[in-house]
């Protein structure tokens, strides 16, 4: 090429100095620029591919150990359902009895005011007994009273008898 000065400027000459001088030396800083940009780059994606991997890593970690805590709490939780099962179908039989308990109360209760009308009207007659016999008594110890008195003068009585007996003569 023949030196830029010799010719004159036309597009042509301005194209061709552009593609042979200014394009490569812009290429060249592109390319170093890039280059550069694309070493920082690369490291920051390696950098980052690096701690998505070990969040990965940790969260496969975590999914386990979460997975395994799962499957012992649903175990768990099917233990208690049973347990509870048992406990409800206990609590049934206890309500049945309950509700028997119950009727038996009544039925119970219905009998003790019966036994209690019943004693109640044995009070009553034992209360008439006592007041009868306390009559009968205060008449027994009336007939007793005369019965003393009349000992006392049948014995007076047998006294004479025999004082009477003495003086009759003896055949």
């Amino acid at each position: 090429m023949p030196p830029i000065s010799d010719q004159p400027i036309t597009l042509s000459v301005l194209a061709q100095f552009h593609r042979e001088v200014i394009l490569p030396d812009v290429q060249k800083l592109l390319d170093d620029r890039f280059s550069a940009f694309e070493r920082r780059f690369t490291v920051q994606i390696e950098r980052l591919w690096d701690a998505l991997l070990g969040t990965r890593e940790r969260l496969e970690t975590e999914y386990v150990v979460i997975k395994g805590g799962i499957a012992r709490v649903e175990d768990r939780l099917e233990r208690l359902e049973q347990r509870l099962g048992r406990v409800e179908d206990r609590l049934g039989g206890v309500e049945a009895r309950l509700a028997g308990l119950a009727a038996e109360h009544r039925d119970l209760v219905a009998a003790v005011l019966r036994l209690d009308e019943r004693l109640s009207r044995v009070e009553r007659d034992v209360e008439e007994v006592r007041d009868r016999v306390g009559g009968v008594a205060t008449r027994l110890g009336q007939v007793e009273a005369g019965l003393a008195e009349l000992r006392t003068r049948v014995d007076g009585l047998q006294l004479q008898i025999r004082a009477l007996e003495e003086r009759l003569p003896r055949p």
